[in-house]
């Protein structure tokens, strides 16, 4: 028998960023971004997730948001936060999305 996944968490969808907050409203997790390239790309400058909530996949669920968009919008996705990095470097598949300046 196979563990239960934890249920998939309810971003806000905020100008320049996602957040998860909890039941009482305080900010649990975020990933911010921006547009650059005269709105080409979106730069991907940061996550944060609460203590209580790392390891769960939250920071990855967030990243995955942040490349939903800029897919919907034909944007690529210029990794700046370190997780961020680290998600391209661990996903190959990823580096057609990934904006390279120049």
């Amino acid at each position: 028998m196979s563990a239960a996944q934890p249920p998939v968490p309810e971003f806000s969808d905020e100008p320049g960023r996602y957040v998860l907050r909890g039941d009482d409203g305080n900010e649990l997790a975020e990933v911010t971004y921006h547009e650059i390239a005269g709105g080409r790309a979106l730069s991907l400058d940061g996550t944060h997730v609460a203590d209580e909530l790392r390891g769960q996949g939250v920071a990855g669920r967030l990243v995955d948001a942040v490349l939903d968009r800029a897919r919907a919008a034909g944007q690529q996705v210029l990794p700046v936060c370190p997780y961020a990095v680290a998600v391209f470097r661990r996903h190959p598949q990823q580096a057609s999305r990934r904006y390279r300046p120049g």
